[in-house]
């Protein structure tokens, strides 16, 4: 039976919207996590284009929180479709923890970024795109600055694993299980056969 694609999300089905914001985030963290290795281990001898960088991914991660935000009000008030009867309950749990720990990292690394340039003792201003600026949240901190920094690091690190545990677990209900789970996921495999 084909399911028509909708707004809201249903037991067999991600909605648009939540596609949209899954996908969309996707793009700005794969773009995000790259430029955040980049511009502190490279171009030392060029600020101009490191300074760039660094406002690049301050507002890639601002944009991230916002659609972060965004995507958990909208799974709070939406129903997610259910997970295949064939995964035992341990598998379930773990489905959900992995979900609910990547909306954890969605936030906390932003927010971490945002402490630290706020806490740093070189206040530079950040602008998102270089239009929309946005306020310190704290005044210089060096131990602050210090702390935020190390955990926005690691959180990136630990985020990464995450992530990449994620892509490998959809990629085994594709090509293994063969179930629908990445499918409702993607925009051209949204109207599906149920099994």
């Amino acid at each position: 039976m084909s399911v028509a694609v909708s707004l809201r999300n249903s037991q067999e089905s991600w909605g648009w919207l939540a596609m949209a914001l899954h996908w969309a985030m996707a793009a700005l963290i794969l773009a995000a996590w790259p430029i955040g290795f980049a511009m502190t281990r490279w171009f030392e001898s060029n600020l101009m284009q490191k300074f760039e960088l660094y406002q690049l991914h301050k507002s890639l991660g601002f944009c991230i929180l916002t659609l972060a935000l965004l995507r958990l009000l909208w799974r709070l008030v939406n129903t997610a479709p259910e997970l295949p009867e064939t995964l035992a309950g341990w598998e379930k749990r773990l489905a959900h923890a992995t979900h609910w720990g990547l909306y954890a990292f969605f936030i906390l690394l932003p927010l971490t970024g945002w402490l630290m340039v706020s806490s740093s003792p070189i206040q530079v201003p950040t602008e998102i795109f270089g239009l929309v600026p946005v306020p310190h949240l704290t005044g210089p901190d060096e131990a602050l600055f210090e702390v935020t920094q190390t955990t926005h690091q690691w959180l990136a690190w630990c985020f990464g694993v995450l992530l990449v545990l994620h892509i490998a677990a959809a990629l085994k209900h594709h090509l293994v299980l063969k179930d629908q789970v990445l499918r409702r996921m993607l925009p051209l495999g949204a109207s599906y056969k149920r099994q």
